[in-house]
């Protein structure tokens, strides 16, 4: 009966639609509870078009970073959520170019960086080495230090 009851929840649960794509009615099921969602007609409103959303700082900043707007006194008090979200979008994909760029150059950077001291002859142990050496005679220094 339990496998059967969730079997039938899980098969109303794929058949309900959302908002933005809605979908036929499923088959009435007794004793489950279903959500229906109606198609919107041809002049009617999407809920998620509609203006309404205020822009916060951020977002006013990115509208004027992507060229929506020239001046942040032209973006009005209330922009729709399809123009903030294509503002972020574009936003974020010069963000992402920006660091690809950098991490590039930084790349290339430590590349030739490597290459002239390999050129110079300083490698990572002698580097080590020299340092164990210092630390090795401080230690020396300290102890005939201490020895007096």
């Amino acid at each position: 009966m339990l496998a059967a009851r969730l079997s039938a929840t899980r098969g109303s649960l794929r058949n309900v639609g959302c908002l933005a794509r809605p979908t036929k009615p499923p088959a009435p099921m007794d004793g489950v509870a279903v959500q229906y969602t109606r198609p919107y007609t041809q002049g009617e409103k999407n809920p998620a078009n509609i203006a309404g959303y205020r822009p916060n700082k951020m977002d006013k900043f990115a509208m004027r970073a992507s060229g929506k707007y020239k001046k942040g006194d032209e973006i009005p008090q209330e922009v729709s959520y399809e123009t903030i979200t294509a503002t972020r979008d574009k936003l974020r994909v010069i963000v992402v170019t920006g660091m690809t760029i950098a991490s590039a150059l930084g790349a290339v950077w430590f590349i030739k960086k490597g290459k002239a001291e390999r050129d110079r002859g300083e490698t990572l142990t002698k580097r080590n080495l020299e340092r164990r050496q210092q630390w090795q005679a401080e230690k020396e220094a300290a102890e005939a230090e201490a020895a007096k």
